[in-house]
């Protein structure tokens, strides 16, 4: 019989930690932005190279972004590693939207909400029917 510890999990996510460099620079946008995203939990000391990368290959994606919308991104991927990652998340979803990189902003909207304050909501709630005059 065969016992399952935590040490191969911890062997395969150091593992994986020292291949999102290169993810970040391979996979597709919204991709290397997920591999950028893990290491701030996975491996906060690779994070910062890891968005460093990402802008890198942001700033070529994405044309017609100005001088300073690019500083904001920089800004906004150092504060995503913060207690301000809510409103950093939201500021680079705009300026991805605008950009017309849609498929990275819900990339975002997903991280921001796994780690939003409180409990998280469902889209639509079900009201009991007790609670109908309450509406």
């Amino acid at each position: 019989m065969a016992y399952v510890t935590a040490e191969p999990s911890i062997r395969v996510r150091e593992h994986s930690s020292r291949r999102a460099m290169p993810a970040v620079a391979r996979l597709p946008l919204p991709e290397a932005l997920e591999a950028c995203l893990a290491e701030i939990d996975d491996q906060p000391s690779r994070y910062e190279q890891a968005a460093l990368v990402w802008h890198a290959r942001l700033v070529l994606s994405a044309p017609n972004l100005q001088f300073g919308e690019a500083r904001t991104v920089l800004n906004a991927l150092t504060e995503l590693a913060t207690p301000n990652r809510q409103r950093a998340a939201a500021r680079l979803a705009r300026i991805c939207a605008q950009a017309g990189l849609d498929d990275v902003v819900l990339v975002l909207e997903r991280w921001r909400r796994a780690r939003s304050v409180g409990f998280p909501m469902p889209e639509r709630t079900p009201w009991p029917e007790s609670w109908a005059r309450l509406r």
